[in-house]
């Protein structure tokens, strides 16, 4: 079945162009972290990472964001100013891309293989409206694009790891003339059950990975072109030894069709059409028979659930430039259908099976307005204003389903027109060439998602309930105020960002808990339990100490409260730094990289029970020799002392993963 959607998918591409991830041409003076995904396509330097990251995860937590960790290295849920899930816009080339699974198995990032990434933006001040209307943090992956006139080039990279025999293969073949460019990648990533810190092994914790990615662009005039871009991504045996399943599989299918045109030096435009499927199918048939008898949720039976989400979109900008300002207006459009089910077999064969629906497909469409201008004021004053507005209709098509619900919530219309309001304003200013000063204020309004509006009895081991979404849930609100300044020279910068976020109606699941005859553990409904705030801040820096050596090294510390319940919010990353140090030639490099977090004391009891995390650290190390463009060798290890620990926000208490010996090659033909 796979193979022939791939077949399939594969003929839709290369008989009608579908869609690359570009936007017009922008010159935003908002404060935003955009990472090269793979520095080994730019020549080396030594305030650049040696290392290519093997995997998205990776790369966002070199890019200073935090991780909710589910699996193994596979699959980390992006935080971004202690914001999470629906709180934060996650976009693949501006795409929305809904997970499938209830249980959060497979959040956006798991369905981009870093091979495809050109850059990873990430904004957290508000400033950035253009993809989803959150609580004005977000994150989109621009995918690689092949390059007109450009010769063949055939590029292959393999590694393999010590620690659960982890290997990683990539293929990857682009060429263009003057009229036309073609890209094609394929990716393939695996582990074994992977050991922690002193040497234990998680059982159940590997997991393998397929990714393809098809990339075309042909021009129609001088100043016009098509670019379609085509992403299949399977993964396989993907294990959860924290949760009470495993993926057994997770397919998506991303396409799209986007038209750029300059009309003239001072108007650009680009229409982007696209679609993408997800299907997430879970079980427990790989657990002991002992471990379904005996825990809390759902003993004695196996429970195997599917879960689909279907989106098609339009996203359309329009840009005018003149001297001194830079206008923008984007249309977002979207819909989406989403349907999760689970099956109960119990293990006694004479009881007869059950069914049970988790969300009746509900279907959601989505329509936003985004207008932005970039306005430069003086040689040293610019300024910046964005809004977005959206307005969403929600509705459930499973009739069935539509009288569950009903039953839990009478009287409350589960079908909803919502809208949904965001503001910015940035002020920037150079006091000199090497000192810059920021401030951004913003409001930003963020719809309920579809799993906190329809989501039906679904188990949370977080929390270690079943947790029913609310269709009568209000938006979260946020208003962020945040203060920058910046100084640099030739040999050394430094950045220093603060800021401080009030959220009201702040989404979360509620401490009124009922019983059901079946199971042992709580209900509860998700619900806006009140305000809450966030403040943090965090300082970054790079200095060259001489032509062949560099330091980075930043620090970050983050702080949450809900004011209801006079606690602090849950999942609150502790304060951590990194310092990496780089020396070398083109020739010869070498990395050490150094991390660690304090102990986080501050923890949620009542939102989300958890338990304090003790402090660590861990060091890196990484050796690259690169006699030729076209050939790179490097060996390295990490978690190099082999310390065991977990991060604060890994469920469960998932360890992280212990000392692996690294070896890798590249060849560019």
């Amino acid at each position: 079945m796979f193979l022939n959607r791939c077949i399939v998918f594969a003929g839709i591409f290369f008989c009608v162009y579908f869609v690359n991830a570009q936007d017009t041409i922008r010159s935003v003076t908002a404060q935003q972290v955009t990472v090269s995904a793979d520095p080994l396509t730019m020549p080396w330097r030594t305030d650049r990472p040696v290392s290519a990251s093997s995997s998205v995860d990776q790369l966002m937590r070199f890019s200073g964001l935090s991780l909710i960790q589910r699996a193994s290295g596979f699959a980390g849920e992006a935080m971004i100013q202690g914001l999470r899930g629906g709180q934060i816009s996650t976009t693949i080339d501006g795409m929305k891309i809904h997970a499938a699974c209830i249980d959060k198995m497979d959040p956006a990032t798991a369905y981009v293989e870093l091979d495809n990434i050109r850059t990873m933006n990430v904004s957290a001040d508000g400033t950035d409206l253009r993809y989803a209307s959150g609580l004005g943090a977000s994150v989109n992956f621009s995918t690689q694009q092949p390059d007109y006139r450009s010769d063949l080039r055939c590029l292959t990279d393999a590694s393999a790891e010590s620690n659960g025999f982890g290997r990683r293969l990539r293929a990857d073949v682009s060429a263009g003339s003057e009229s036309a460019a073609y890209r094609i990648g394929y990716t393939y990533r695996a582990t074994n059950d992977v050991s922690v810190g002193g040497g234990d092994v998680i059982s159940r914790s590997g997991f393998s990975k397929h990714n393809i990615n098809l990339v075309g662009r042909t021009r129609i005039t001088k100043s016009s072109e098509l670019v379609a871009t085509a992403i299949i991504d399977r993964a396989i045996d993907a294990m959860y030894p924290v949760l009470l399943m495993d993926t057994r599989n997770a397919d998506a299918y991303i396409g799209a069709l986007t038209w750029n045109n300059r009309w003239t030096p001072a108007v650009t435009s680009s229409v982007k059409f696209y679609g993408n499927s997800v299907i997430h199918n879970m079980d427990d048939y790989s657990r002991p028979i002992e471990e379904i008898r005996t825990r809390r949720f759902m003993p004695n039976m196996n429970m195997p659930m599917h879960g689909t989400s279907n989106v098609l979109g339009l996203l359309s900008e329009v840009s005018l430039f003149t001297a001194s300002t830079l206008y923008s207006v984007i249309l977002d459009a979207s819909y989406l259908a989403a349907n999760a089910t689970m099956d109960m077999i119990p293990l006694d064969t004479t009881v007869s099976p059950m069914h049970m629906i988790n969300i009746g497909d509900a279907r959601i469409g989505t329509l936003g307005v985004v207008a932005s201008a970039d306005h430069t004021v003086s040689s040293r004053v610019s300024v910046r204003g964005s809004a977005r507005f959206d307005v969403s209709n929600r509705t459930l098509n499973n009739e069935i389903f539509r009288s569950v619900l009903s039953g839990y919530f009478p009287g409350i219309n589960p079908d909803k027109t919502v809208t949904a309001f965001s503001a910015s304003g940035g002020l920037y200013y150079d006091v000199s060439e090497t000192i810059q000063l920021r401030s951004v204020l913003s409001y930003a309004q963020r719809m309920p998602t579809q799993l906190e509006v329809y989501g039906f009895y679904i188990y949370d081991p977080g929390i270690d309930a079943i947790v029913n979404g609310n269709p009568d849930l209000k938006n979260e609100s946020s208003v962020n105020v945040s203060v920058g300044c910046s100084y640099g020279t030739d040999d050394f910068t430094v950045s220093v960002n603060t800021f401080v976020r009030s959220i009201s109606d702040y989404i979360a699941t509620d401490t009124n808990v009922v019983y059901d005859g079946s199971n042992r553990v709580p209900i509860r409904t998700i619900s806006n339990i009140g305000a809450a705030w966030i403040r943090g801040f965090d300082i970054s820096a790079l200095t060259a100490v001489t032509s062949w050596c560099s330091i980075q090294g930043s620090v970050q510390a983050l702080w949450g409260n809900s004011v209801l319940y006079s606690e602090p919010l849950p999942l609150i990353s502790p304060p951590s730094a990194t310092i990496r140090t780089i020396v070398g030639n083109p020739e010869i490099q070498a990395e050490l990289l150094m991390t660690g977090a304090l102990a986080q004391e501050r923890t949620s009891h009542i939102i989300l029970p958890e338990d304090s995390t003790g402090a660590w650290w861990r060091s890196d190390i990484l050796l690259a020799w690169q006699p030729t463009r076209a050939i790179r060798v490097q060996a390295g290890c990490t978690n190099l002392f082999d310390r065991l620990y977990h991060e604060h926000t890994s469920i469960n208490n998932l360890p992280s993963a212990g000392r692996s010996f690294v070896l890798g090659a590249r060849l560019v033909l």
